[in-house]
């Protein structure tokens, strides 16, 4: 095992880039920055001692890096596993690079990249913009303040409160969000869609995937899909203009599909929160109902 501690107050930010394991992050309320290696495997010890830690302060804002290096043909490292451990102060911004390690961070963090090849991304809060990749791996955001950017393969993106714009694609992973204070896009190709209470409007595609939303509030909202079905609840009070259309499946509304005025429980719409929602399918149903008190 091998140990660093950096005093860092101030604007922190850490960068972790480890290819041969885990990265797991946690904040806490202290002005330090604290490394923890661990090693399993063949030639260990001397690996730890390889892994490149730097600290370096800019006029204040300071700046931690953490690089284990890959394999080499001279130094192999094949059944090696590094895990890395950073405790850091809260609101500071992580850029985290791994091939198979998962990435976890528990707490509130400012801004933060992960990318990943198979592991998965699992963040708690983060209070600037987030960018999020990984080819098979399953991404998991608590909440996002800035704007929020994942992109997956064939893993699933779960995200919690999405404050401002929200860029979700995935091939076969399901996508739930239970908020959106932004507008939102999902791209999925075969994945379902899920979401809570939309506050701005979305953009959702899919192929053969469902799409279902909770409570849509306002905005502009377009839903397309192939074979997959559509179930979009509006809130009550919102007055909507609906265009809605399946080729050969179902389309059914409780409310007055009215692509030109909107129909809404409020006698002047203008009052309150106004949606636009267009939904076209080609062999899926579509379903438009009012939302649960």
């Amino acid at each position: 095992m091998r140990q660093e501690r950096f005093d860092t107050p101030g604007q922190v930010g850490v960068k972790v880039d480890n290819k041969l394991g885990d990265v797991r992050l946690r904040t806490h309320s202290e002005p330090t920055t604290e490394i923890e290696l661990r090693a399993n495997g063949p030639r260990a010890d001397e690996i730890l001692k390889r892994v490149w830690v730097e600290h370096q302060n800019f006029d204040g804002d300071q700046s931690v890096v953490v690089e284990v290096p890959s394999e080499t043909v001279f130094m192999p490292r094949r059944g090696t596993e590094v895990v890395v451990m950073v405790r850091l102060p809260e609101g500071a911004s992580v850029d985290v690079q791994t091939i198979s390690g998962t990435v976890t961070g528990e707490g509130n963090f400012g801004a933060a990249k992960a990318r990943t090849t198979s592991g998965d991304i699992s963040l708690g809060s983060v209070g600037g913009d987030l960018v999020a990749r990984s080819t098979s791996g399953d991404v998991t955001v608590v909440s996002v303040t800035g704007n929020a950017e994942v992109a997956t393969m064939s893993g699933a993106v779960r995200c919690g409160a999405l404050n401002r714009t929200g860029l979700l694609r995935t091939s076969s992973g399901d996508v739930n969000v239970d908020s959106t204070g932004g507008p939102l896009t999902i791209e999925t190709t075969s994945g379902d869609v899920t979401t809570g209470r939309l506050a701005d409007g979305c953009d959702l595609k899919t192929v053969s995937g469902d799409q279902r939303v909770r409570q849509l509030v306002a905005g502009n909202a377009q839903f397309k899909t192939v074979s997959g079905d559509v179930t979009i609840a509006v809130a009550r009070g919102t007055a909507v203009m609906i265009d809605a259309e399946s080729l050969s499946g179902t389309l059914s509304s409780e409310i007055e599909l009215s692509p030109d005025e909107p129909v809404g429980s409020s006698p002047d719409h203008e009052t309150g929160p106004n949606a636009e929602l267009r939904a076209r399918s080609v062999s899926g149903d579509v379903r438009i109902q009012r939302a649960r008190a």
